[in-house]
């Protein structure tokens, strides 16, 4: 990469409009010798450029002025397939009395506008640099005071990809969130405090375990019943007849006026391979069809009073 660096102290041109006279003579202050390479002008800017040498080194003049100052183009300098800026005015104007490009082969000038639009000029396309031999045999040189100057530094045009900025964006938002995140996981505030962390929330254990209680209340209730139902008491009748020996048993749950629903329970049982033969049904069995039963009492689908008739056959003994 090319170095360059500030070998003289005579200051540099520092005045903002510059027109062409004035800038030959600082060029004559600068260089012993100098001479003129190449010009080019139009209706929007002026454009030369000069060779120049100091203590046997080569450097080069660049004067570059817009005629609308209002609406400047940019120039810029190119090699080895890179582009670099030079020192601009307020103008927009490039007023350079010394650029060192002794380790370049060629070189290239480059017009843009505001847009960015490229305007080609030909005869400073490739533009090959001058050995010290080569400037000692130019014919039109001109004798100068040789006082020096500051060597002017170029600096690379870097453009950021569109792409590149919106990526910088979100990698800077996702730095931020993650600090705040961060921030409030060691400071415990927000929702990692424990207190606001737990308020408002459904605790589904909590829940599971309540429901277990309540579930296993309404089935040892239900048991109980059944037990009831066992040990109620059988009143035996007096027959009128001697000869007749009935015994009615009359159940303490029993309604005068029974609720009994149209469905099928002991079909409805067959149908989930549940045992109806309650006599011969083994204890898991008929814990299963007491599920079973509180299940469709509980769902409407029998009357209270069915239930109670079926879990009463369903634990007879």
């Amino acid at each position: 990469m090319l170095i360059l660096f500030s070998i003289f102290s005579i200051k540099s041109l520092s005045f903002e409009d510059v027109d062409n006279q004035e800038y030959i003579n600082e060029l004559n202050k600068a260089y012993e010798e100098y001479a003129l390479v190449d010009e080019y002008t139009n209706n929007y800017y002026d454009l030369q450029l000069y060779v120049g040498k100091i203590n046997s080194k080569i450097y080069y003049g660049i004067y570059f002025k817009n005629k609308i100052p209002n609406k400047p183009y940019i120039l810029k300098l190119s090699y080895d397939e890179k582009t670099y800026l030079l020192r601009e005015t307020s103008r927009g104007d490039v007023i350079e009395v010394a650029v060192d490009l002794s380790d370049v082969d060629q070189f290239s000038f480059e017009i843009y506008d505001k847009n960015n639009y490229k305007y080609p000029i030909p005869k400073f396309a490739n533009v090959k640099t001058v050995k010290l031999e080569e400037f000692q045999a130019l014919s039109n040189r001109v004798v100068g005071e040789g006082s020096g100057v500051s060597v002017q530094q170029l600096r690379a045009d870097f453009r950021f990809d569109s792409r590149f900025i919106i990526y910088i964006a979100l990698v800077s938002v996702l730095m931020v969130c993650g600090g705040i995140i961060l921030f409030f996981f060691k400071k415990k505030k927000g929702m990692f405090n424990a207190d606001i962390k737990s308020a408002n929330v459904f605790n589904f254990k909590e829940f599971i375990n309540a429901s277990k209680e309540d579930y296993q209340d309404t089935f040892n209730r239900d048991f109980e019943e059944v037990d009831s139902f066992e040990e109620a008491e059988i009143v035996e009748d007096t027959p009128k007849d001697p000869n007749e020996s009935l015994i009615s048993q009359t159940y303490v749950w029993q309604h005068y006026e029974e609720e009994k629903s149209d469905f099928n329970i002991k079909a409805h049982l067959n149908s989930l391979n549940l045992d109806t033969d309650y006599l011969n049904a083994s204890l898991e069995d008929k814990n299963k069809v007491m599920l079973e039963l509180m299940k469709l009492r509980d769902q409407n689908k029998i009357t209270y009073d069915d239930y109670l008739d079926e879990i009463s056959e369903l634990w007879k003994k």
